[in-house]
């Protein structure tokens, strides 16, 4: 009788008793590669003024469909010119104590422009000038869709490599082996390109306003759940 109580107490206890967990180690990795970009948008605007709000919008039209021609004369497609902004809006005039008055009317026209040939962006820029444009908002160096998806899926690879890497060293130095991937989750935003520190100049002869096209980085971060081997 006895005996069997204290094979019954054994029998409870070693189902009672917590399973030791296997040992993981979780490490995150980073990788990047650089490209040239292929492409770039830029941004031209028109601003003009008049006293009459038909006369300031009548002006900043005919300007824009200037600006516009040129564009297209230099080559770029009616599907890679878009309209971002229009706006009128009165300027006023304080006086003193005097209430305030309209003098005029300002009307302003922007357009994003998407350029595949990069060696006459600056020329495009100069026509666009020339033609009446007024106003730049800046130039965003870019990859295109099949490019970028490349240069992404190699940040990937290298993070994945890199994050095994510091597993491998963690684990030795704890006096482990490396098991198997138990998860593995692509970190933060999607890889997307930025610009790099060094900047050289786009190869453009037939461009006045010279343009640094550089280089990208695409970068990638992972994080990765690894078992470890006793």
């Amino acid at each position: 009788m006895t005996r069997s109580i204290l094979i019954l107490v054994l029998a409870v206890l070693s189902q009672a008793a917590p399973a030791r967990a296997a040992p993981e180690i979780t490490v995150q990795g980073t990788g990047a590669v650089s490209r040239a970009p292929d492409m770039a948008e830029m941004r031209l605007g028109v601003v003009t003024e008049a006293a009459d709000a038909a006369a300031a919008m009548a002006r900043n039209g005919a300007a824009m469909t200037a600006v516009i021609a040129a564009l297209r004369a230099g080559g770029i497609a009616e599907a890679d010119i878009r309209t971002t902004a229009i706006d009128l809006s009165p300027q006023w005039r304080r006086d003193g104590d005097n209430p305030p008055q309209v003098v005029a009317f300002r009307a302003s026209n922007s357009v994003a422009v998407t350029v595949a040939d990069l060696d006459a962006l600056g020329g495009l820029i100069d026509a666009a000038i020339a033609a009446g444009a007024n106003q730049t908002g800046g130039i965003r160096f870019g990859l295109a869709d099949e490019a970028e998806a490349e240069a992404a899926d190699a940040a990937r690879r290298r993070a994945v490599a890199d994050a095994r890497h510091k597993a491998e060293i963690l684990a030795e130095a704890a006096g482990h082996g490396l098991g198997a991937v138990l998860d593995i989750r692509e970190g933060g935003a999607p890889p997307v390109p930025g610009p790099m520190a060094e900047m050289s100049f786009a190869r453009a002869a037939d461009a006045g306003t010279p343009v640094a096209a550089g280089e990208l980085a695409i970068r990638a971060t992972v994080t990765i759940r690894y078992a470890l081997a006793e």
